[in-house]
C-alpha cells in the first residue's frame, strides 16, 4: 500500500517530491454522509489500512459523489496508483480537479502533476464534464463556482475560450466572489486587442444570459436591461 498518513493518503507518487506536497488533510473530514447513511471517511481509510483497497475505493467513491473533497482527493490517488480499481489517469485528473474546486489545497499539486499525463482531447472532455458538474452551482449564483468554471476553462482545456474565461470571472466579480475581480482584470489583459474591444459588452450579455437561467433571486438580474 502507498503513502498513508493520519487521515488520508500521502501524495508520494513518481514525479512528486514530498517537499513539494502540501500538508496532508487531518481528521477534520466529515465522518458521515447525509442522513447518517453510507460509509464514513474513517471507515474508508480503515479499509485501505486493512489492505482492502477495493472496499476503500467503493467507499471513497460514495463520499466523493457527496462532494467531500478529501474523498475526491483520495479517489484521485487510487485511480492514479491503480489500487482498488484499474489505473486511469484521466479519472484521477477528474477527481483531483473536483477536490481542487472543493477547496482542498493539496489537490492543486496533484492536478499539476497529472495534467501532462492525460491526452489533450481527454482534457477537453474533462473540462466539459466538470463544467456540467458545476452548472447547478452557477445557476444558484455561487460566485466561487462561477470563478472555478473560469479556472477550469483556462487551465484544463487545451485551447481555452479566453473570452468565456473573462465573462465568467466578470460574473463572479459582480457577485463579489473572493479574488474574482483580480482574475477578471488579469483575464482581460490577456485578451487580444480585438477581443478586448468587445469583451465588456460580451460580459454584460453573458450576465444577462446567466440571469435567464439563475434559480435564486439576484437583484441585479431584475435591474439589467436587455
Amino acid at each position: 500500500m502507498r503513502g498513508l498518513v493520519t487521515a488520508v493518503f500521502w501524495v508520494a507518487c513518481t514525479g512528486m517530491a514530498a517537499a513539494n506536497v502540501a500538508e496532508p488533510v487531518q481528521d477534520s473530514a466529515p465522518q458521515a454522509v447525509s442522513g447518517g447513511f453510507g460509509p464514513t471517511f474513517g471507515e474508508a481509510v480503515a479499509a485501505y489500512r486493512a489492505g482492502d483497497a477495493g472496499a476503500a475505493f467503493a467507499q471513497f467513491l460514495i463520499l466523493a459523489r457527496q462532494d467531500m473533497p478529501q474523498a475526491q482527493f483520495n479517489l484521485a490517488l487510487l485511480f492514479r496508483a491503480g489500487e482498488g480499481v484499474p489505473q486511469n489517469r484521466r479519472e484521477a485528473l477528474y477527481w483531483a480537479w473536483r477536490a481542487r474546486v472543493g477547496g482542498l489545497p493539496q489537490a492543486g499539486v496533484l492536478v499539476a502533476d497529472l495534467a501532462p499525463t492525460v491526452d489533450p482531447d481527454q482534457r477537453g472532455g474533462l473540462a466539459d464534464r466538470l463544467l456540467a458538474d458545476l452548472a447547478p452551482a452557477r445557476n444558484a449564483a455561487d460566485g466561487r463556482m462561477i470563478a472555478a468554471s473560469a479556472l477550469i476553462e483556462a487551465e484544463l482545456r487545451p485551447e481555452p475560450d479566453a473570452v468565456q474565461v473573462y465573462v465568467w470571472y466578470s460574473i463572479a466579480a459582480a457577485l463579489s466572489a473572493a479574488g474574482a475581480a483580480t482574475a477578471r482584470d488579469a483575464s482581460f489583459a490577456a485578451l487580444s486587442s480585438e477581443d478586448q474591444a468587445g469583451a465588456e459588452d460580451t460580459a454584460l450579455q453573458g450576465f444577462q444570459a446567466w440571469c435567464a437561467d439563475v434559480t435564486v433571486p439576484v437583484a441585479a438580474c431584475d435591474a439589467v436591461v436587455d
